[in-house]
């Protein structure tokens, strides 16, 4: 089937996420749309298909040069790279193929070293391993002398962002992909050698790790020994292969030369329900639990929901992302499910422990909403 309107959403790492002092400075690895200097006159919150957005427990404005560095757990926000109008397909035998028209930029240090990321392009093969691709560029810059200002190198196109594997793809639902990181060995020429054995050692792919050689940020994205290293994974990134949809456009009007007949006289529809999953919800191999029911009510128009696509967890002391799914328009009359993926690594670390998701859902049914905060408590089957 052909894919058009997909959308990615980003967030990168830990680190990325984590502002930090040094001396009497704090700095910022903050994302900014399109291609960047790292510098004020260079920041776009939004560039062709590519925003940022501050996100909290849900959707938020998107960044501006005034708000660009509201993150990090002082401000209880992350920041998200979030891409649109992917095009490509998905294939009958679970092989898919999206591209994206759009590019977004890392600058690190506040700036002082910034890179970017062009045209990505995910790649899924049949038995569920791929990865994701894109143009890298950026320039040497120097966090000690940011006033030498950005020396731009060659682009490396075609360099792996990430490699992931054990992904099924369903079209109708929004899909949470984890990048290998852990166990993952590349060599770093003559910058910082990786260090193999700290607990959870591991690496971005190498290609990614080459580029940022270039760029003096290498270390940022493997294991090399230092207080940074349980934040350099790579964070889980969402795929929706129907993205967000535009507004439909508003009816004709009656012809004038026509009289609007009087519509018969109907009851009004019910309110829309919603409601938490009770008990303790299992999640089996696949790591999905349902969480919530939604109803929309007969004889009133389409039902839409408003739910994140994905929600932060902290599980044994570690921060996770899970996946959200669940419809964006819900027909008169008719039912659905809001489900979490809880991905491997997040399960691996639950154990036998239970985990309760907070995760706000609205519903949205004839002029009316109905807001809950569903609380669910997740576990594995034992």
């Amino acid at each position: 089937m052909a894919v058009e309107g997909a959308s990615l959403d980003w967030t990168g790492s830990t680190v990325m996420q984590s502002p930090f002092a040094a001396g009497p400075m704090k700095f910022f690895h903050y994302f900014s749309a399109g291609i960047s200097e790292g510098t004020e006159a260079t920041y776009k919150g939004v560039d062709g298909n590519a925003e940022v957005r501050l996100e909290a427990e849900g959707p938020e404005a998107v960044a501006s040069w005034a708000t660009h560095t509201n993150f990090g757990p002082e401000a209880g926000k992350h920041q998200v790279v979030r891409l649109l109008n992917g095009t490509g397909r998905i294939e009958a035998d679970g092989s898919a193929t999206i591209a994206w028209n759009a590019g977004f930029s890392v600058n690190f240090y506040s700036g002082s070293a910034p890179f970017s990321v062009e045209n990505p392009t995910l790649i899924v093969k049949p038995d569920g391993t791929g990865e994701l691709t894109a143009t890298l560029s950026g320039c040497k810059a120097s966090k000690a002398e940011p006033q030498a200002g950005c020396v731009p190198f060659a682009p490396v196109p075609g360099a792996q962002v990430a490699t992931f594997s054990g992904v099924s793809i369903d079209p109708d639902a929004a899909l949470t992909i984890a990048p290998h990181y852990a166990g993952v060995t590349v060599e770093t020429a003559g910058g910082t050698p990786q260090n193999r054995e700290v607990e959870g050692w591991g690496a971005w792919p190498q290609s990614f790790v080459t580029f940022q050689l270039n760029t003096g940020l290498s270390s940022f994205f493997y294991s090399s020994g230092s207080g940074e290293d349980p934040k350099k994974a790579p964070l889980p990134f969402v795929i929706d292969f129907k993205g967000p949809k535009p507004t439909p456009p508003a009816p004709t009007p009656s012809s004038p030369n026509k009289p609007e007949s009087t519509p018969t006289p109907v009851s009004a529809p019910g309110p829309a329900k919603l409601a938490a999953s009770k008990g303790l919800q299992k999640f089996g191999a696949d790591g999905v639990a349902k969480v919530a029911s939604l109803a929309c009510p007969s004889g009133g128009a389409t039902c839409t929901t408003t739910v994140p696509k994905r929600l932060g967890a902290k599980i044994a002391g570690k921060r996770y992302v899970l996946g959200v799914m669940a419809p964006k328009k819900i027909g008169a009359g008719k039912s659905a499910t809001v489900k979490v993926h809880v991905p491997k690594a997040a399960r691996e670390a639950l154990g036998k422990k239970k985990y309760q998701v907070k995760l706000p859902v609205a519903l949205h049914a004839n002029g009316a909403t109905t807001k809950q905060v569903v609380k669910v408590e997740i576990a594995g089957r034992r």
